[in-house]
């Protein structure tokens, strides 16, 4: 027999509003949460100004979110959820360093909890990839893996596995990744994309088939596939893959390099009417 609940003495105004987030419906949240106020005039719940801050986080109000959850912080400063929030807010505004700090501080108040270790560690393997710092980012990773099976971890700790020739490495990871999440398309990506440097061509096409299946509105795993096919000595089915990818969105780089191949491949030197835009 399941032990009881203790009873939820939140506002009702702030559980519905909560409710809401999670639903995004983030109008009816700061609806719900102003009301909270109001009902709350001798203290705000910091759950109301958390949520105020995440919804202003999540519509893209990133500065104001960045206010509002600084605020949280002051009201709550052991609270892990708001230092998790607030840390996230300033990293995304680009105080990486501050934002770091935060999540340091949600780690220790939560206990050390695995979730709060994995978040640390993904944003620190995140800011020390973009100073280019590749072998402590993939360390920061990799320590993120051991607390949380994320499929986010898996796609960048193998995307920048492959940045570094490191296919081995990079199919293991991806391989872990599809372990936990069988369905993630960028993952089947990664896996291809590692046999295919490893030259095992035949496994990395069923991989990237696979990712293409899953997800069939993304250009760049077909890019992938018809440089498989190439590399194979299919030049028409590796025309056809080009010519899919050019009907869906990818990077410019990668539309332009379609481009290029499928008119090598057909003989004709201007295609630039095809593409997804």
């Amino acid at each position: 027999m399941a032990a009881p609940q203790p009873p939820d003495n939140r506002p009702r105004n702030l559980i519905d509003a909560i409710a809401c987030f999670r639903r995004g419906e983030l109008e009816n949240c700061k609806k719900l949460l102003a009301l909270t106020r109001l009902q709350t005039p001798r203290g705000v719940h910091p759950e109301v100004i958390l949520y105020e801050g995440l919804c202003e986080r999540r519509l893209g109000n990133r500065q104001r979110a960045v206010e509002i959850l600084q605020e949280a912080a002051r009201v709550a400063p052991t609270e892990p959820q708001v230092l998790l929030a607030y840390g996230l807010a300033l990293i995304e505004t680009g105080r990486t360093e501050w934002g770091l700090d935060m999540l340091r501080s949600a780690v220790h108040a939560s206990g050390e909890a695995p979730t709060f270790r994995h978040e640390f560690y993904l944003q620190n393997g995140i800011a020390l990839y973009r100073e280019k710092y590749l072998e402590a980012a993939i360390t920061s990773l990799r320590k993120a893996q051991r607390f949380a099976q994320e499929a986010s971890t898996y796609r960048l700790l193998g995307y920048i596995l492959l940045e570094q020739e490191k296919h081995e490495e990079a199919l293991a990871v991806a391989n872990e990744g599809l372990s936990h999440h069988m369905y993630d398309p960028e993952l089947h990506h990664i896996a291809g994309l590692a046999l295919a440097m490893g030259r095992d061509l035949v496994a990395a096409a069923q991989s990237l088939i696979r990712a293409v299946e899953i997800n069939p509105h993304n250009g760049e795993p077909l890019h992938s596939l018809g440089l498989c096919f190439e590399s194979m000595g299919d030049g028409a089915r590796a025309l056809r893959a080009y010519q899919q990818c050019l009907t869906l969105p990818c990077r410019p780089s990668v539309h332009q390099d379609a481009r290029d191949r499928v008119a090598r491949l057909t003989g004709h030197a201007d295609i630039t009417g095809l593409g997804a835009g």
